[in-house]
């Protein structure tokens, strides 16, 4: 269909129209719409919502959570790491004890390697 087609059809005349007395009193309803806006937007703070107010606790909670949980792991882990290295430090004393080594006697074995 082309424009001439819908020319024909329409004709010249425009299709649209205002409602009466809409021009009339539209500025007071824009100004009033306008108060009625701010009045909505006053009533409710936007920074102290209840929803605002749970999710931060939530975040709050959860942090300590996880930073206590991490903190008991990684003190849990230091203490394993310890007795494991006394383990380590209980087997060569028993090893210098059974092969009759000093520390004199490590330090030249260790001396005679690394030459």
């Amino acid at each position: 269909m082309t424009e001439h087609d819908l020319q024909k059809m329409v004709g010249n005349k425009n299709p649209f129209r205002v409602p009466e007395g809409y021009f009339d009193d539209l500025t007071q309803r824009i100004v009033s719409s306008a108060v009625n806006a701010e009045r909505k937007e006053f009533g409710k703070t936007k920074f102290f919502t209840l929803k605002r107010i749970i999710s931060v606790a939530a975040c709050v909670l959860f942090f300590v959570v996880a930073i206590s949980f991490l903190y008991n792991k990684m003190n849990v882990g230091d203490n394993m790491l310890s007795a494991q290295d006394m383990e380590i430090e209980r087997y060569v004393g028993e090893m210098n004890e059974y092969a009759m080594f000093d520390n004199g006697d490590l330090y030249a074995c260790i001396e005679d390697n690394n030459d």
